[in-house]
């Protein structure tokens, strides 16, 4: 495996667990929602997180994908499919949910 297919999963792995623990520690009205995408529009719009963007996919097509919110806030950037996030940031913003909803 060369290190790009080694941090394409970690980074897979960060925001599958990101994902899980959305659903799992929100304390609002978007546990009784039915899609991903419902949730984490739901955590944007009310100011839980700026953006969230994910990918399912195969080695050969995407399967599924989700971007949105800012990339860049201070220059209202929207995310894209180019967007890329640094695993410190990720980790943070993992850190900090968990520790919120204690």
């Amino acid at each position: 495996m060369n290190e790009y297919e080694k941090k394409w999963k970690f980074l897979i792995g960060i925001a599958a667990i990101v994902l899980i623990l959305l659903c799992c520690f929100s304390n609002n009205p978007t546990k009784n929602m039915t899609s991903a995408e419902q949730i984490l529009t739901y955590e944007i719009e009310h100011d839980k997180t700026p953006s969230v963007q994910y990918f399912f996919f195969t080695q050969d097509s995407i399967l599924d994908c989700f971007h949105k919110g800012f990339a860049d806030i201070a220059l209202q950037k929207y995310v894209d499919t180019t967007t890329t996030y640094k695993a410190f940031l990720v980790t943070k913003t993992f850190t900090a949910r968990i520790f919120r909803n204690f």
